[in-house]
């Protein structure tokens, strides 16, 4: 069986969202395979209360199904 976990120093997405979680400021930078990047939402997008989602997220997630 074949080990894909990401090494800690490997691992900065994982990093700025537990530091979220620890109250530190961390940021979000995406770099695409054609070299384009941009700074994203950050940590506390992926946290955010449903009250404080957009009437889209909203309506998005009405679609999603699973287990």
């Amino acid at each position: 069986m074949e080990n894909n976990m990401l090494k800690d120093q490997q691992d900065a997405y994982g990093h700025v969202l537990y530091d979220y979680l620890k109250g530190k400021d961390g940021h979000e930078i995406t770099e695409r395979d054609d070299g384009y990047f941009d700074i994203g939402p950050g940590p506390e997008f992926y946290f955010a209360e449903y009250e404080n989602w957009s009437e889209q997220e909203k309506k998005a997630v009405t679609y999603v199904r699973g287990t």
